[in-house]
């Protein structure tokens, strides 16, 4: 699933390409994906793409007169940006055409994509409502190591599965929680409320550090490889590397499977 980094990338990748640019289309290829306002899509023809930019697990666009699409790829969306002529490949559920003829496209073989279209932010909130026990997003300038303490000692569980159900923050999912706790230096089967003031400062430099740094792996890759089918991962310096040498101690990095989902980490240097 795309994370944080790999949305923030999509942003400044596609950015300076869509920005200026005029919709020729819209269309929902498979039509289910859209989940609200999909009426809305043939009022976007004509209309100058103005802004993008990642909202939560999001991919935000904004369009001349307050228009907004948010996309969540959810586990199997991946976007291209193509020529329009290109043949669309099987399960492209969404297309905007552009008026320099280029096409950004969302293909998703497990057809879990949701899209909203809305009306400005109002509609937009309307459409997509926020999660009553979400957190706050973990790049948000605003959370503090104090809120992020008062946030882990009001719930049960590891500190993982905390982070990646996004109730203690927002757009980390399994392979950068895997990430961010490594570079913590925490054990991701350490109970959350045990956790003290001073590892929830070291949780938070790491998030931003780790998801900062991802988004400019992750670009850079889009810069030199264009936009993948499967996420960029190979700067990960845990996640699925079961039985490879820890970067940090030399230990073996041990991969746990459990319901589906794969936790990466060193037994050895996170406690």
């Amino acid at each position: 699933m795309p994370e944080a980094p790999d949305l923030e990338a999509y942003a400044a990748y596609l950015a300076p390409r869509l920005l200026g640019r005029r919709v020729v289309e819209a269309k929902a290829i498979i039509p289910p994906v859209v989940k609200a306002g999909r009426e809305l899509l043939p009022s976007l023809r004509g209309r100058e793409l103005s802004g993008i930019a990642r909202q939560g697990k999001h991919l935000r666009l904004v369009l001349e007169g307050d228009m907004v699409v948010a996309i969540h790829p959810m586990l199997s969306g991946r976007f291209h940006l193509v020529p329009a002529q290109e043949p669309r490949r099987p399960r492209t559920v969404f297309a905007l055409g552009l008026d320099d003829g280029m096409e950004l496209r969302l293909w998703d073989q497990g057809l879990t994509s949701r899209i909203y279209v809305a009306q400005g932010e109002g509609g937009l909130a309307k459409a997509l409502p926020p999660r009553a026990d979400a957190g706050p997003d973990a790049l948000s300038l605003e959370l503090t190591s104090q809120r992020l303490w008062e946030r882990l000692r009001g719930h049960r569980g590891h500190i993982k599965s905390l982070i990646v159900s996004e109730k203690l923050v927002s757009g980390i999912g399994n392979a950068y929680a895997d990430e961010v706790l490594f570079a913590a230096g925490i054990n991701p089967f350490r109970p959350a409320a045990e956790m003290g003031l001073g590892e929830a400062e070291r949780l938070l430099q790491a998030m931003r550090q780790v998801l900062r740094e991802g988004t400019q792996e992750v670009l850079a890759m889009m810069e030199r490889h264009g936009l993948p089918d499967e996420e960029y991962r190979g700067h990960m310096k845990v996640h699925r590397r079961g039985g490879q040498p820890c970067p940090r101690c030399g230990a073996n990095i041990v991969d746990v499977v459990k319901g589906g989902r794969v936790t990466s980490y060193c037994p050895s240097c996170q406690q």
